[in-house]
This record gives C-alpha cells, sequence and structure tokens, in this order.
C-alpha cells in the first residue's frame, strides 16, 4: 500500500459499502423552521430525512482525533490538538500560518508553490490531517450522504415532534416564554454507508481500521449528543456485512480501463496493513 505521498497520482483506491442502524433518537436540524417545527430534520428535495456526509465524517474525525490524542503512541499515528503549544502535535493549520510567517519574516514573500507544499504536507501534517485534509491539503478520503433504506411512508411512524424548553443556568428552572420544539427520527432506520478512500499507505489502513472499529461500536451524530440522541451503529450481521471494492495498484486500474470494464472489483480489505 505505500506509494509517492500526494494527489498527483493514483495509486489504490478502497470503497467501503455497508448500512448504519440508527440506534436513538436522530436529531439533525437543517436549521430553517417549518409550519409543523421550529427545527425539523435535514431533508433532501424529495423530503426525506437523510444524514448529510459532512456530519458523518465531522464526528468520525472529532472521535478520532479525541481517541489518539489520548494516546499518543496508539501504532504510531498521531493527530494535531487545536490548543497546543507543543510542536510535536500542534494544530497543522498553525504549523502552516507558522511556517508562512517564517517566509516573510526571512525575506521570501512569495506565495508557497505546489512543491513546497506537497513537501510541507509530507513532512510536517499529522496522520489524520493527511487523511482527512486541512487548508493545504485536499482530503483523500470521502464520506457519501446517508440514506434511509425504508421508504416515506414506512418512515412516517418514525418521526415525532417533542417539546423543549430553555434553562436558565442560574435557577436550573426552566425560563418563561422560550419553549421550542423539534424534530427527530426514533430509533430502527437503516441507512446506506459509503465511504472511499485513496492512495492508501500503512498508516492510512490503521485510521479506517479505527473508523470501522468506531463505526461498529457506535458513534454520535447531530444534536442533543449530550442526551444521548443521536447515535448510530454498523450493521456487521452475515446478512449486511460490509463490502468493500476497487483496484490495489495502479496496473489493475490501466487494465480494467484498457478493457473497458469497471475498475472497482471486489476486495479483502486487510485488518493487519502490510505497510
Amino acid at each position: 500500500m505505500n506509494g509517492t505521498f500526494g494527489h498527483h497520482f493514483l495509486q489504490n483506491r478502497y470503497r467501503f459499502k455497508g448500512r448504519l442502524i440508527l440506534k436513538s433518537p436522530l436529531r439533525l436540524s437543517s436549521g430553517q423552521a417549518s409550519d409543523e417545527t421550529d427545527a425539523p430534520l435535514m431533508r433532501t428535495r424529495d423530503k426525506m430525512p437523510y444524514i448529510p456526509g459532512t456530519s458523518l465524517r465531522g464526528a468520525i474525525r472529532s472521535e478520532l482525533e479525541r481517541i489518539l490524542a489520548g494516546s499518543p503512541a496508539e501504532q504510531g499515528l498521531k493527530t494535531c490538538v487545536l490548543f497546543s503549544e507543543d510542536d510535536s502535535n500542534k494544530d497543522c493549520n498553525k504549523k502552516v500560518r507558522d511556517f508562512q510567517n517564517e517566509r516573510q519574516r526571512s525575506g521570501s514573500g512569495k506565495d508557497l508553490t505546489d512543491e513546497e507544499l506537497a513537501q510541507f504536507a509530507e513532512s510536517k501534517l499529522c496522520d489524520v490531517c493527511k487523511l482527512f485534509g486541512c487548508t493545504i491539503f485536499a482530503s483523500r478520503l470521502i464520506v457519501e450522504d446517508a440514506y434511509p433504506e425504508q421508504s416515506e411512508d414506512q418512515l412516517k411512524s418514525k418521526l415525532i415532534i417533542r417539546d423543549g424548553v430553555g434553562i436558565d443556568r442560574d435557577t436550573g428552572v426552566a425560563c418563561e416564554g422560550v419553549k421550542f420544539d423539534y424534530e427527530v427520527m426514533e430509533p430502527g432506520p437503516a441507512f446506506t454507508f459509503r465511504m472511499q478512500v485513496e492512495n492508501v499507505s500503512g498508516k492510512d489502513s490503521l485510521l479506517v481500521n479505527l473508523i470501522l472499529a468506531l463505526l461498529r461500536g457506535g458513534l454520535y451524530i447531530g444534536g442533543k449528543r449530550a442526551a444521548g440522541l443521536g447515535m448510530i451503529a454498523l450493521d456487521d450481521s452475515p446478512k449486511n456485512k460490509l463490502s468493500v471494492s476497487g483496484f490495489e495498484n495502479p496496473e489493475s486500474l490501466r487494465q480494467a480501463l484498457s478493457k473497458r470494464e469497471d475498475p472497482h472489483k471486489p476486495l479483502q480489505w486487510k485488518d493487519t496493513p502490510t505497510c
């Protein structure tokens, strides 16, 4: 799985496909009130509730960073920390700013070239930012929107409106005139899960395995997570086991394209990758 670091080549690609089960009520507000509620669920143009890929990807990254920050020696994987002053785990975006400021102080006010950015990314970015991306390096991991497998009619019984009130933090009681309501989806529905990662190295494989372990164990997304809302888990039953497809080297891609075939063939994902 090793290869040249960066985006200027295509060494390999892995596509993961499975299903997510909603384990606790989901609140993913659209941010716009409707006639029915102050905070309706996110919906597609066809009015179907769904889980945006950005929400799922953000929750995955946040939990991954927390785990790695708490166990920095975990198989040699490193993550950056937003408010750290330690150079070994300083926020990668701050590292970029510091590097650019240093160039300006040294009299070189020119913008960084693509080659300089690539060298900086390879040598200075943490493993999580190398996979998920940062301000100077695009992500190599894609998480698609997750859509419900059930029809609109089947979901109707799972959609309810809950009441909420604002709490005065000084008195600990409900504030007068601060009542609101919000829509949730009750547990049970299944959602599609699709994730793609390119140019996978040995450390990337370890990160992907951690992501899959997090999803199998259950991950919270959306609002009111502190109240236990929004737990989803990857369905790992024999009937719905996660499938993996793609290509593992450029030659496999070239041969498939020359034969006008789909290059994404079924693959066996290795739990213990070879670095």
